[in-house]
């Protein structure tokens, strides 16, 4: 018993309790009692002060101050205005010094009573004082009572020693209280303790209930808590079940294809996405080599290097032919153990198809690159090198050649401003530079800038704005840029006399900006390819009319980036239509 903790807790709680309920107490008695029995002592001195005070007057002087003393129970000082003692009861009078610089004297000269409390100069003792006076008469005395403090302390004493004569016995019956408790609650809980061992042993139902019987009444909550745990227990194995057939599930139908082999190359387990990459069944892979299967230098080089590395590793291939011909990437991880003590390797599959058709696009792109500012730089340079054979002397051929130079510079301008307004399309979206605007005055500001250009070709312009403002949140500068370029490629291959329409329009949640124009229309064949960078239906057209190819690319691309879309109509010879769709803000 008294090896329990528990009985050392409870112990420990009512020794706390006790120790706060003295310290409490304590705190009240120097706080709150010692200041209301001096303020009660004071009240009743300056009771007695008065009464005798009365009586000193009503006898004109003549009276006993000794038997005024005995009545008062206090000690009785008779002094003059000036201080000077004149009687008193516990000495001698005449021998005591001037009272005037008292503190009880001077309050009670202006107030008519004064109150202190100090060790007398006289008695040496620690005296509570109370002087009372009448200030309306100037030759009155002043008559001063006294009393020991240690009547209020011995007060105060006693209440300290029922405080700890009340402390003792809580804790006496505390410690009892404990002790009782402590007998009432160990035996039922060892019992329950007991059970909680045999759940952890399997045994989840059984012991519980034998547990509850032993147990009895206030312990019912528990019995159920335990009964509970035990139930729990036999749902979270169930849980765990699941999951590991949730975890089996995934890697089924997880897009990467995962397969588990042993140092030998030997595949254990091979997942769904596996088989399809691969293209081979479960059964051609599982329990065989890999490299059986896959016969490519590759796997073999991948395969011997999986028990000497200590970090991932990888391979590409390819498999099948032609159109079909898919890149696949095989990683590796270092070989670990298994529980069983096996040891295994990831091999992680995953289609690299997409990234080699996207390098081989960006190789495309820097060979268009190359040749687009090839074409500009080589006829600068070779008028150039024909002014500084001679030419330059020629006033009639400097011109044109001079035109020549400058056209292809601004041609060459054009296309790097293009390109580079192509890459930071295609970089990272950001939203810093949106903004919500009505885009019928988005697209008129764009279409002013056409239209001397427009009088110069003959092209009429025809602007058709929205009924209502349409609204949309949109990068000024991209958007403009975007319908600049359709309008320019409308005005510039609509021929003299043509027409060139410009609108805006709502439809449901969407606005849409559409450039139509009666020029010379695109075929059929290339429409879906207009789009593409540096396309071209008529090359050497283009470059006449200063087109750099990348014009349409760049309005497909800021539409994307606003979350709209492009789309080309066309009839060869009839002229073509072209519109972006945004959403509505």
């Amino acid at each position: 018993m008294w090896r329990s903790r528990l009985l050392w807790r409870l112990l420990a709680v009512n020794i706390f309790a006790v120790l706060a309920f003295v310290a409490v107490s304590q705190a009240y008695i120097e706080l709150n009692l010692r200041q209301a029995l001096r303020a009660e002592t004071m009240a009743d001195l300056e009771s007695r002060a008065r009464l005798a005070f009365m009586a000193l007057r009503q006898a004109g002087g003549q009276v006993d101050l000794n038997e005024v003393g005995r009545r008062a129970d206090a000690r009785v000082t008779l002094i003059r205005r000036d201080g000077v003692v004149l009687a008193d009861t516990d000495a001698d009078g005449r021998a005591m010094e001037s009272h005037l610089q008292r503190l009880e004297i001077q309050q009670a000269l202006v107030n008519g009573v004064g109150m202190d409390t100090r060790i007398g100069q006289t008695l040496r003792r620690e005296m509570d004082y109370v002087a009372v006076t009448d200030t309306k008469d100037a030759d009155a005395p002043l008559l001063r009572v006294a009393r020991p403090t240690e009547v209020t302390n011995a007060r105060l004493n006693a209440m300290r020693q029922g405080l700890l004569a009340i402390a003792g016995a809580l804790l006496i019956v505390g410690s009892g209280l404990a002790l009782f408790a402590t007998h009432l609650i160990r035996s039922p809980i060892e019992r329950l303790r007991a059970a909680a061992e045999g759940m952890t042993e399997g045994r989840l139902d059984a012991p519980v209930a034998t547990a509850a019987r032993a147990a009895g009444g206030d312990f019912s909550e528990l019995e159920a808590a335990l009964h509970s745990v035990g139930v729990q227990m036999r749902q979270r194995v169930n849980e765990l079940e699941g999951q590991s057939r949730e975890l089996a599930s995934i890697m089924e139908n997880v897009s990467d294809g995962l397969l588990l082999v042993d140092p030998q190359g030997e595949v254990a387990l091979v997942n769904r996405a596996a088989t399809r990459l691969l293209g081979l069944s479960a059964a051609q892979l599982e329990g065989k080599p890999l490299w059986q299967n896959l016969r490519h230098p590759e796997i073999h080089d991948l395969l011997d290097t999986l028990r000497e590395v200590d970090r991932p590793s990888s391979v590409k291939m390819d498999l099948g032919a032609g159109a079909s011909t898919r890149t696949l990437e095989i990683v590796a991880t270092p070989m670990f153990e298994t529980a069983e003590g096996e040891k295994r390797s990831v091999l992680l599959v995953r289609d690299r198809t997409e990234d080699r058709r996207l390098e081989q696009m960006r190789r495309d792109f820097v060979a268009d690159v190359s040749h687009e500012l090839k074409t500009p730089l080589t006829s600068i340079k070779a008028y150039v090198e024909t002014l500084l054979d001679g030419a330059m002397d020629d006033v009639e051929a400097r011109g044109p050649f001079l035109e020549k130079i400058r056209n292809n510079a601004e041609r060459l301008t054009k296309l790097v401003s293009d390109i580079l307004d192509i890459s930071r399309l295609e970089g990272s979206p950001t939203d810093d530079a949106r903004q919500r605007m009505d885009l019928n005055l988005l697209v008129e500001r764009v279409l002013a800038q056409f239209k001397e250009r427009a009088e110069r070709r003959r092209v009429t312009l025809e602007w058709v704005p929205a009924a209502a403002p349409a609204f949309a949140v949109v990068n000024d500068e991209d958007l403009s840029e975007a319908v600049e370029n359709l309008i320019d490629n409308a005005v510039k291959y609509t021929p003299e006399g043509g027409k060139v329409s410009v609108s805006v329009s709502t439809h449901d949640d969407r606005h849409e900006i559409a450039v139509s124009d009666t020029g010379i229309g695109i075929p059929r064949e290339s429409l879906p390819r207009v789009f593409e960078r540096f396309f071209r239906v008529d090359k050497a057209r283009s470059r006449a009319l200063g087109g750099t190819g990348l014009g349409l690319s760049i309005v497909k691309h800021v539409a994307l980036r606003h979350g709209g879309r492009i789309d080309a109509d066309s009839e060869l010879g009839k002229g073509s239509v072209f519109r972006i769709s945004l959403p509505a803000a």
